[in-house]
């Protein structure tokens, strides 16, 4: 039976990127088969470590020099929001549920909830400004970067639950000696892979009884940019100079201080001229993207090692991503739970909305979790049954402390 849908259309990846100058576009999407433009969003810049997505209902990113967040709604109209913030912000990220947003200003992490804006968590163990903010596939750790050379691991459920400012970092790695410039998270696998200035890429893992670096790759010039295949099969680092290199896993498993040849042929991407700002790879690992300080987006084959497409920007590339089609381009039509609802500013007129800016770490309740998925929206009949098993869940709960308690009384 024939539906009328093009089956390819679900799977077809399209290339999001952004620049520092934004003179033309904040951000664009490309077909990057063909390097057309297909869509902007215009006004602005992004900085680097600066672009995250709530599920694909929103796109944020974060402005350089100026304290908001700027935000559109994927599915619905293009218009343009802002969320203003404490101060500066140097990283952001999104945790993989959508319900948290996680930035850094200067050596402070903020964590608010997304649709209800509130101030959930503020850690403050960073000692200089932060530089990657990551949350794990399974969203139980939050794992933060800084220039004091520190790596952070923190227990997300204590970070929600826990009302204390100084929550202390359930894993602390300190192997490097200069700034962290990147983080890798696995989405499949406990594998976190950092990059510094020292010169060096370093896995870790986050299962508690292996807190320490397992290998350390060594390099000439020092990586800005690691990610790894989604096979996990190769760990692809730029580096400032402006070259790529493709490094197989097992060829650096249980080697320490491994010193990668940077002028081999069989590993490298030649073809930029400046520093490698972001990498990103297609889904089927058969096509990656790298953006660079010399304004142009590069499009490789991974098995040739060959570069068959550069896209031209307009100033240094500060965010690529591979994305689904259909975050962009969907006929059908679908409902978004608004973003910082409770502490919008209906009397604004640029379309800003306000958030709490004090230190106080608010207790979260029922509601918080579900956001605002108590409204008369499409969540209305989940909201209902979430909360009915939770009141029967409380229920149980009395029952059995007071059978407990009536057997200790009448045992003494």
């Amino acid at each position: 039976m024939e539906t009328g849908l093009d089956l390819s259309q679900l799977t077809k990846e399209v290339l999001v990127s952004s620049d520092i100058f934004g003179q033309f576009w904040n951000i664009c999407i490309w077909d990057y088969n063909t390097g057309t433009n297909l869509h902007t969003y215009k006004n602005t810049n992004t900085i680097s470590h600066g672009l995250a997505f709530i599920r694909d209902d929103y796109m944020l990113c974060a402005i350089h020099n100026k304290p908001y967040i700027m935000y559109w709604n994927l599915k619905g109209k293009s218009q343009q929001n802002k969320i203003n913030t404490p101060g500066f912000i140097n990283c952001l990220t999104v945790s993989n549920c959508g319900n948290y947003i996680a930035f850094g200003v200067e050596e402070k992490v903020f964590i608010y909830q997304s649709h209800s804006g509130k101030l959930v968590s503020m850690l403050t163990r960073h000692l200089q400004n932060l530089t990657c903010i990551k949350f794990s596939s399974n969203d139980n750790f939050l794992i933060t970067a800084s220039e004091d050379t520190t790596i952070l691991v923190w227990d997300f459920h204590e970070v929600l639950t826990i009302e204390k400012e100084y929550l202390k970092p359930v894993q602390t790695w300190n192997n490097h000696s200069m700034r962290i410039n990147d983080l890798f998270i696995s989405p499949t696998s406990d594998r976190v892979v950092s990059a510094s200035a020292d010169q060096t890429c370093k896995f870790w893992n986050l299962d508690s009884d292996k807190p320490f670096s397992m290998d350390t790759v060594l390099f000439k010039t020092a990586p800005s940019r690691c990610i790894l295949d989604n096979m996990e099969t190769n760990l692809y680092v730029g580096l400032t100079n402006g070259l790529i290199l493709r490094i197989p896993i097992k060829s650096i498993v249980n080697e320490t201080n491994k010193m990668i040849d940077e002028d081999s042929n069989e590993m490298s991407f030649i073809g930029h001229k400046q520093k490698i700002n972001c990498l990103s790879i297609s889904l089927d690992d058969f096509t990656l993207a790298s953006g660079s300080e010399d304004s142009s987006i590069r499009i490789w084959d991974t098995i040739s090692r060959q570069c068959i497409k550069i896209v031209k920007h307009n100033g240094p590339v500060t965010n690529l991503e591979f994305k689904p089609r259909t975050f962009f381009f969907n006929d059908e039509s679908f409902i978004s739970a608004p973003l910082f609802s409770r502490y919008s500013n209906e009397k604004s007129n640029d379309n800003s909305i306000s958030v709490v800016k004090n230190k106080q770490i608010y207790g979260l309740g029922l509601e918080d979790f579900l956001g605002n998925s108590s409204s008369k929206d499409i969540c209305q009949e989940e909201y209902f049954e979430l909360k009915c098993k939770y009141d029967n869940t409380k229920k149980i709960n009395e029952k059995i402390y007071n059978y407990a308690v009536e057997k200790i009384l009448n045992s003494s």
